[in-house]
């Protein structure tokens, strides 16, 4: 397992001051010599801060009360990297920034996956594929599209949200609309009574 070099520290962005007196304090993060700067939605005043600890001054309940705070962050930080680490995933700035925002990896999409594979099939002509194959598989990626327009009005979706409706109305669709018949009808949509 590759061990990754990440580093959290906080800062007080004193040129903005609240009605209040308060800054805003922020996460520096950097994982892999990336640094980015994340809000932490807290702030303090700034006589209260102290710049090279990076947390509050004081043993108050406010000043604890927010110190906790920060530490859950960067618990939370040193978690989710330690779960990519342990699902042997490439740990980068993006990833732990996200994770920690809570905002998911977007999913795959059919149509993505479709066009990376039409890509793919097109470098492959006059080499293993002829011109004529290639223009059935663009035919059939423009059918798909014209399906999910027409069936369901969206231009995309989600590889786990495909359904078994999906692939029987994507098969009907095919023989109604396009006409086609047994044999140019996609094998792995022929669906077995």
């Amino acid at each position: 397992m590759v061990r990754t070099n990440y580093k959290t520290s906080f800062f007080l962005r004193k040129n903005v001051v609240n009605k209040n007196g308060e800054s805003g304090i922020f996460l520096r993060l950097t994982v892999n010599k990336e640094a980015a700067q994340i809000s932490t939605k807290a702030t303090c005043a700034v006589g209260d801060w102290d710049t090279e600890a990076g947390k509050m001054r004081g043993k108050t309940k406010k000043a604890n009360q927010l110190n906790d705070f920060l530490a859950e962050i960067r618990a939370a930080i040193l978690f989710h990297i330690q779960e990519m680490e342990r699902r042997d995933e490439i740990v980068t700035l993006e990833k732990v920034k996200n994770a920690y925002l809570g905002i998911s990896a977007r999913a795959e999409t059919l149509m993505e996956i479709f066009k990376k594979w039409l890509d793919n099939a097109e470098k492959l002509v006059d080499v293993s594929k002829s011109r004529e194959t290639y223009r059935k598989y663009e035919r059939g990626y423009r059918r798909l599209q014209e399906f999910m327009k027409e069936t369901y009005n969206i231009t995309d979706i989600a590889l786990r949200e495909l359904s078994y409706e999906f692939i029987v109305d994507y098969e009907s669709y095919l023989r109604r609309v396009s006409k086609c018949g047994v044999n140019t009808t996609p094998s792995s949509f022929r669906l077995s009574a």
